[in-house]
């Protein structure tokens, strides 16, 4: 599985696509930036400071050529990074490497690619980097998107239906993102079942979870605010982890699981009377929907 199908289509477009990569992964990368070596001022195709204080820094080289990058390049490079006190450099191309190039580089700190090969290396950073995000977005989630978090006994019918309508549109969000690690094949499979589309990158999954994690904040923002229910009556601890969520990382649910919960929880909330609401009865569906995913 790929992070991402795009490719660079010029030098330009190389080297911010290559600081924008960095950036995703954790990094503070520049294009186009001018450092100051023991030979004099270099300007450098891409720049990255080093994340924390023991942290090497890194200085990349883009070679958008349509020949293969020679030993003359790898040595003049070699150059810059040793005098520039960078920790480590990679010459980035799209068309390869004489083999002369690969002999220069040798004993160095210096990492010749391709652009896909730079994708690879960096491939770990950037979803540890990008999940962390998205982790930090979907946090109220786990509480919007749990019935026992939720006053459901102050809901009118109308919007008992919204509420169990949004938890079977938004639930498969918060369970993706929280139950899955790493990110993998599986994660994409499971996401693609979901919300029945047909992404193949890694890019394409957080795109689409972050716009869908997005979308459900606005969505229960909206909604409990036109409720007019205090927030004191929601449980918003939310580094506090639902026995349900428990669960589900001891065993993800699939997806026909899922929509028997949804079922029951329509049976539940959206069809009992205004303040009769019997969360006894919601935490009896939910222990049996737990004894399922332990199947």
């Amino acid at each position: 599985m790929k992070m991402t199908h795009k490719t660079p289509n010029n030098w330009k477009e190389l080297e911010n696509m290559t600081a924008e990569i960095f950036n995703n992964a954790g990094y503070y990368a520049i294009p186009h930036y001018t450092i100051t070596t023991v030979r004099g001022k270099k300007e450098i195709d891409v720049y990255v400071h080093p994340r924390r204080e023991l942290d090497p820094i890194i200085i990349c080289e883009c070679k958008f050529w349509n020949k293969p990058v020679n030993q003359e390049v790898v040595h003049s490079f070699r150059t810059v990074v040793q005098d520039s006190g960078a920790g480590l450099g990679f010459i980035i191309t799209k068309s390869g490497f004489q083999s002369g190039a690969y002999s220069a580089a040798e004993f160095s700190n210096v990492k010749l690619v391709t652009w896909d090969e730079f994708l690879g290396f960096f491939l770990e950073d950037w979803l540890n980097f990008k999940r962390s995000k998205l982790l930090q977005l979907i946090k109220p989630l786990s509480v919007y998107t749990d019935p026992l978090d939720v006053p459901s006994e102050l809901l009118d019918q109308k919007q008992r239906e919204q509420y169990v309508e949004s938890i079977e549109k938004y639930f498969p969000v918060h369970t993706l993102a929280t139950l899955y690690k790493p990110v993998s094949r599986i994660v994409i499979d499971k996401y693609n079942e979901f919300f029945n589309e047909t992404i193949e990158s890694y890019e394409e999954y957080f795109d689409g979870m972050f716009s869908k994690a997005t979308e459900a904040l606005i969505f229960y923002d909206e909604f409990f605010e036109g409720m007019n229910i205090p927030l004191s009556h929601l449980s918003f601890d939310i580094e506090k982890v639902s026995d349900l969520t428990i669960e589900f990382m001891k065993r993800p649910p699939d997806i026909d699981v899922l929509k028997k919960f949804s079922g029951q929880l329509e049976g539940i909330i959206s069809e009992s009377e205004i303040g009769s609401f019997d969360r006894n009865e919601l935490e009896k569906y939910t222990n049996e929907f737990k004894k399922n995913i332990k199947r």
